[in-house]
């Protein structure tokens, strides 16, 4: 299959639906949902660069919060990402956390929803934005630049084998 590269350059930080046709025709998956969430004043650095962290409640009262929760652990242990180094272990946002570190890190998400992906240090979504990610292999994509990253590594088909081999390894 063909291979185009399509740029968007949003100016106004909410959700954008963008419509991609060739020859009069939607693409597969067309119409997209683009996230743009607002810039923070400053650029606030909560010490995730190069890993992969997801920030949950523990004391939510919300089935949907605790279903999310489940199911996205259940989405990012079938990429196996609980097995990689730069994954830390799933972060409680309300036990043993001070309000300051709280505040900052919803300040930097834009949102209050957890659970909360950060990839690099850079939000991602919650469990739905992630899904959607997901189904257009955008997830992948972002694992991979993270695992580039970690591991300073060439392209993502390196950072992919690097992969491989690593999960063959504790799979034996």
């Amino acid at each position: 299959p063909n291979c185009y590269d399509v740029s968007f350059i949003p100016k106004t930080p909410i959700p954008h639906f963008v419509n991609i046709k060739w020859n009069e025709f939607n693409i597969k998956g067309s119409p997209f949902k683009v996230m743009v969430m607002p810039r923070p004043e400053k650029d606030i650095n909560l010490g995730g660069e190069g890993k992969i962290r997801v920030y949950y409640s523990t004391t939510t009262s919300s089935e949907k919060i605790r279903h999310n929760c489940r199911f996205l652990q259940s989405l990012l242990e079938r990429k196996k990402v609980h097995l990689r180094e730069d994954f830390e272990p799933w972060i409680p946002i309300d036990i043993g956390m001070d309000r300051e570190e709280r505040n900052r890190i919803f300040e930097k998400a834009g949102v209050r929803k957890t659970p909360m992906l950060f990839i690099d240090d850079q939000y991602v979504g919650d469990y739905d934005d992630v899904v959607e990610l997901d189904e257009t292999g955008e997830l992948d994509r972002l694992l991979s630049y993270c695992a580039l990253k970690y591991r300073n590594l060439q392209t993502v088909e390196e950072a992919r084998r690097v992969d491989q081999v690593a999960r063959m390894q504790l799979q034996s």
